[in-house]
């Protein structure tokens, strides 16, 4: 059984993405439960919103172009911020 969440986009939030001069950004799709990293696509703003409103994923393209490294991160934070996670940031909230 597939299950989808809808998601009201915070206010601006969309408007932080940071798309790259084809007007695409990476997305990685991680499944819920064992945290195991799926894989790397690539994202248009329209494909976003699509995921956002609809609950599942829309990608723009998948080209097996990103490298993933299992790590153990001493010191607690990895993002530039401050943060644990570069990935701290939330586009919405479920519907």
């Amino acid at each position: 059984m597939t299950t989808t969440t809808r998601f009201i986009a915070i206010s601006d939030a969309l408007d932080e993405v940071t798309f790259d001069g084809d007007g695409l950004v990476p997305a990685i799709a991680q499944e819920n439960g064992t945290g195991d990293v799926l894989m790397m696509a690539w994202m248009s703003k329209e494909s976003l919103q699509r995921t956002l409103e609809t609950g599942r994923m829309w990608y723009w393209n998948c080209h097996g172009d990103t490298l993933l490294f299992v790590v153990e991160q001493p010191g607690g934070a990895v993002c530039h911020t401050g943060e644990h996670t570069c990935f701290h940031r939330q586009l919405g909230t479920p519907a």
